[in-house]
């Protein structure tokens, strides 16, 4: 375990540098770092966005410079569906997610081996188990399921060998969920 601020390019770089030294050569990366600090749009300031922005944003830019001469088998950038299909009070959670998805499609546009994966609401672990009862409820009745451990790890294996820049990891009913946008709920 080593507690570093990925908004701080000095920590990433020796976040490297003492997994380096303590195990050897780094081949993978799982960047996994988040913060919420949802509201209303009116309600948000820069402050706000650049609180949320730093761990996703500046995160993955600063651990791909530390990492720039190593021999990465991987990127993953855990990334939200927030970005892709955006949620009532997360503007900046879905900003931050989204320069996170475009970030990946560079990387992978300059040779880099990255994956953002736009993972759904996880049922153990992960941001969403801070959510209460009622939320998981609304997600229910819009047709969305909790990621369980067991398909998300077998997603993340797929999007491993995959090669695309990008997936969405959603356990969705479609069909329930877009008739949800047609009925105006």
């Amino acid at each position: 375990y080593v507690q570093a601020d990925l908004a701080d390019p000095s920590d990433a770089f020796r976040l490297i540098e003492r997994i380096e030294k303590r195990h050897g050569s780094v081949v993978g990366i799982v960047h996994a770092a988040g913060v919420l600090d949802d509201g209303m749009m009116l309600t948000q300031t820069w402050d706000r966005f650049e609180k949320v922005m730093g761990p996703k944003v500046q995160g993955t830019e600063y651990l791909l410079a530390a990492a720039e001469e190593l021999s990465l088998q991987y990127l993953v950038l855990c990334s939200s569906v927030v970005s892709v299909l955006g949620s009532p009070g997360q503007s900046n959670y879905g900003a931050a997610n989204a320069v996170m998805d475009a970030l990946a499609h560079h990387f992978c546009s300059q040779g880099q081996k990255c994956v953002s994966v736009n993972w759904g609401p996880w049922a153990a672990g992960g941001m969403a188990t801070e959510v209460d009862a009622s939320t998981v409820s609304a997600w229910a009745d819009r047709g969305v399921s909790m990621i369980e451990a067991s398909l998300g790890l077998s997603c993340m294996e797929s999007v491993l060998i995959g090669g695309q820049a990008q997936a969405m990891v959603l356990p969705v009913d479609w069909q329930k969920f877009v008739t949800g946008f047609s009925e105006g709920t």
